[in-house]
């Protein structure tokens, strides 16, 4: 009976593993561009949503929003453009995934 137990445990265990998997979120900014990523490292797919915003030097907010599966191993990402002579003066991102 044990034996049973414990191996309806281990079959249960990959397909509930997988909702605790933290994505890898990594953000990048430039004087002139803002990203926000999303990596999925697990053979599952993730369902994700994030932000990005900014702001110029002469006060104009800039933002961008993305909402998606990311594929198994795979990424996803959202970015902002300070066209020249401006630049980004303030930068941040926002990604949640479950």
């Amino acid at each position: 009976m044990k034996s049973l137990i414990a191996l309806i445990f281990a079959l249960f265990l990959p397909a509930l593993s997988h909702a605790w998997v933290m994505p890898q979120v990594q953000f990048y900014v430039t004087p002139h561009y803002a990203q926000g990523q999303v990596n999925n490292p697990t053979p599952y797919p993730q369902n994700c949503q994030g932000y990005v915003y900014g702001q110029t030097q002469n006060g104009i907010p800039l933002n961008a929003w993305f909402a998606a599966q990311v594929p198994p191993y795979s990424f996803v990402y959202a970015y902002i453009y300070a066209n020249p002579p401006y630049v980004l003066v303030n930068a941040w991102s926002e990604i949640y995934c479950r």
